[in-house]
């Protein structure tokens, strides 16, 4: 018996690994791509064209979290436990998207009105949210890669799609244009990650039988809201600074702030990637191998505190020096913020763990329990 579980650790620590290479490399060329090309765009169209983009993709990205409403995340939790549920789980939350993703528009076309942003930035807004449709239909198909484990096609989806996003930004850029094309040139990148979705999925697709279960919808909503509550309030929570600032004091400084958060986002980087790869292993043990779980859970939540600290630490000392490199002098009141924002980087490094293994609670009873 405990030669069976010592196997079985061996084999779950060669797919994590495994894993986590597919994520980390997918991330990180990804994170260096958007890296240079928000760099260009910053010191091309300057800190208040940059700070009307860092909006505008703000309500975007609460838009795709409604959308999404954790069918995602429900698909790699249910279907790692049983591969039969996927073509029914997909085709009906792929359904219930579309009347989702309707009613966030209409909410956020209101709230832009409401909050009485400029006519331009009112319009990128709307026009940027039909991009999270797109991103979000992905993001389902691409869960199913999730629930089997299978990292490198989600990960060569997402290196190809940032190159084409990088490329589009460069040269709508490039050739003269401003952020209503860039914002443009966001939602065609998106469409290509829908349609280079749809291409990876389609051998994995004709494997299941794909079927509409009206029956089904109240327990995928019912499931998914708790998962979409939890996105919702991150995005609240570290975003709403963001529109405060935008409505106290501008766009300028809305931009200075935005690129100080665009290089915290790139240190969040490896707790994502650890969360993102563990969550489906985590969810198979839960059935499997419950005393192997409270192993991993213990190492992980260990590792990323130990990981956080130092992080935090040596990125605030080169706050300055960051900025100036990646934005240019004329962003340098970013540094301020930058040092500020870095050390949240532990607490967020040792409260990454814990989200993850409520999501595997069932019958109101606890996953270690």
């Amino acid at each position: 018996m405990r030669l069976a579980m010592v196997e079985a650790g061996m084999g779950t620590m060669e797919r994590f690994s495994r894993n986590i290479a597919w994520l980390a490399g997918a991330e990180v060329v990804g994170k260096l791509l958007a890296f240079l090309y928000l760099a260009y765009l910053a010191r091309t169209l300057g800190a208040t064209a940059f700070g009307t983009y860092t909006v505008v993709f703000i309500f975007a990205s609460l838009a795709m979290t409604v959308t999404d409403f954790g069918f995602g995340t429900l698909i790699t939790r249910d279907v790692a436990k049983e591969k039969k549920l996927a073509g029914e789980y997909v085709a009906n939350s792929l359904l219930l998207q579309l009347p989702l993703f309707l009613s966030v528009w209409a909410f956020l076309a209101l709230s832009v009105n409401l909050l009485n942003y400029s006519s331009q930035l009112r319009h990128l807004v709307i026009l940027a949210v039909m991009g999270a449709l797109f991103s979000s239909l992905g993001n389902t198909l691409n869960a199913l890669f999730s629930a089997h484990e299978e990292f490198r096609y989600p990960a060569v989806i997402s290196i190809l799609v940032t190159a084409i996003r990088a490329a589009l930004y460069v040269g709508v850029v490039s050739l003269g244009y401003g952020i209503d094309a860039v914002i443009l040139a966001s939602v065609v990148a998106a469409f290509i990650y829908f349609l280079l979705s749809v291409i990876f999925n389609r051998q994995r697709m004709g494997a299941y039988r794909w079927r509409l279960e009206p029956a089904r919808w109240g327990y995928l909503l019912r499931e998914g809201l708790s998962f979409a509550l939890l996105g919702i309030l991150v995005v609240i929570y570290y975003r709403s600074d963001t529109i405060i600032l935008s409505r106290l004091k501008g766009e300028m400084v809305t931009g200075w702030y935005g690129a100080a958060f665009r290089v915290f986002e790139i240190l969040f980087l490896l707790p994502s990637l650890v969360s993102r790869a563990i969550f489906p292993i985590m969810s198979r043990f839960h059935v499997s191998a419950k005393d192997l779980n409270k192993v991993l859970y213990s190492k992980y939540l260990e590792y990323m505190f130990l990981l956080g600290l130092p992080m935090a630490v040596g990125a605030t000392l080169l706050a300055d020096d960051i900025v100036i490199l990646l934005f240019g002098e004329a962003f340098l009141p970013s540094a301020g913020a930058l040092a500020l924002l870095l050390w949240t980087l532990m607490l967020i490094f040792a409260n990454s763990p814990p989200p993850r293994c409520l999501t595997l609670k069932i019958h109101h009873g606890w996953w270690w329990w």
